[in-house]
């Protein structure tokens, strides 16, 4: 089991690097504006899609 894991690790280090952990930011994500923005976004988009589905009488 050990071995395995440590090949996997051996693998993910060649196609990632052997800095990255794997748990980074994505890149559009790593300030706090954009963050923010994504964020807002997002909302908006939720909160149009609520109000689509309370006027066509959907409740998902």
């Amino acid at each position: 089991m050990l071995s395995e894991s440590e090949a996997v690790d051996a693998k993910e280090d060649e196609l990632y690097g052997s800095d990255k952990r794997g748990d980074e930011i994505p890149e559009g994500l790593r300030d706090r504006r954009s963050r923010l923005k994504r964020l807002k976004e997002c909302k908006e988009r939720l909160e149009m899609e609520a109000t689509d589905n309370s006027s066509s009488g959907t409740n998902e």
